[in-house]
């Protein structure tokens, strides 16, 4: 009989089976076998949904003559290039039942979401993914990365005051979304982590974010793995002399490892960078050969000279720092 595929959009009924299909999808990627039986993409898709701004819309399932036997979802983020916000659409996880694989499903699945995402009025798709794979859906390569700053631990000065770190509260939102805009609104590609309390308090064993204090003020804030507070995942800082006290502070946490200096995940071209760290740094970009950009809207320009001067080799990549929930190590 021959398979009539059919896409649609998810509904609560499919959270088990798509559970499922991730779950089968994905377990060829742990090599050696049995190292783990974690999925991440199965808990991805299910913190997701608890976003803010999950759209049921974008998130797919594929039918085989009425069986569901793929999912993709596309969950939408605000990300900023040369300063301004742009609606965007990350994609993943994509999965296929390893039975029904080959058979066109994925490419089903994101030509629909990509239907649905201009659509929307979205500007742009992008993702980490094979690169020989995603580049036949328009996906460039080598469109962002990773950014940081090197800090030598000897030219940090010693702590003067002391520093506490407490959770993150609801009322601290408004403060840490202005410090996120000062660090990092004038950084292309900067995807803004949101306005919700999920959207910077990291639910992953192994990961603290915290907002530090100085006499119970703010003065900072940092997710960072537990066992490496030299390389914060994200760093944020009020002003200069907020900066000078977080760098001691991490420094001092940091003085139990071998590393001899930190490393702040902030863009080298970043202006708050440039006006708040007075010790001499070195800056780091590194592209990624996975790191996809698909233009959805042809009509902007202001993605269309992003992707066309990064590929030509005439602007900095960006830097996207994904937020607490697609962060599982």
């Amino acid at each position: 009989m021959k398979k009539k595929i059919h896409i649609r959009s998810e509904n609560i009924t499919d959270y088990a089976r798509i559970a499922e299909i991730n779950a089968l999808a994905f377990a060829g990627y742990n090599q050696p076998p049995l190292v783990s039986t974690y999925r991440p993409e199965v808990t991805l898709v299910d913190g997701l949904r608890h976003g803010a701004d999950f759209d049921p819309q974008l998130s797919l399932v594929a039918e085989v003559n009425g069986n569901v036997v793929g999912h993709v979802m596309f969950y939408q983020f605000q990300v900023y290039i040369a300063g301004e916000p742009l609606r965007a659409l990350s994609l993943a996880p994509i999965a296929v039942h390893p039975a029904f694989q080959k058979m066109g499903i994925g490419t089903r699945l994101i030509e629909e979401g990509h239907r649905r995402g201009v659509q929307k009025g979205y500007s742009f798709a992008f993702l980490l993914g094979h690169p020989s794979y995603y580049p036949r859906f328009g996906y460039r390569t080598e469109m962002f990365g990773e950014g940081w700053l090197e800090i030598e631990r000897v030219n940090i000065p010693s702590l003067e005051t002391e520093l506490q770190e407490r959770m993150v509260q609801p009322e601290d939102i408004d403060t840490l979304v202005r410090w996120w805009k000062n660090w990092f609104e004038d950084v292309d590609l900067a995807l803004f982590p949101g306005t919700g309390l999920m959207d910077w308090i990291t639910h992953t064993e192994g990961i603290m974010s915290t907002v530090v204090t100085r006499y119970d003020e703010m003065v900072g804030y940092l997710r960072c793995v537990k066992d490496k507070p030299g390389e914060p995942k994200l760093f944020l800082a009020k002003d200069r002399s907020a900066v000078n006290a977080m760098l001691a502070y991490l420094s001092e946490k940091a003085s139990h490892s071998q590393e001899k200096k930190l490393r702040l995940p902030l863009h080298p071209e970043s202006g708050g960078a440039k006006a708040c760290l007075e010790l001499p740094y070195e800056g780091h970009l590194k592209v990624w050969e996975a790191a996809m950009i698909k233009i959805l809207d042809e009509e902007c320009l202001v993605v269309q000279e992003y992707c066309d001067q990064v590929g030509e080799g005439v602007r900095s990549p960006g830097l996207l720092i994904y937020p607490p929930s697609v962060e599982y190590a």
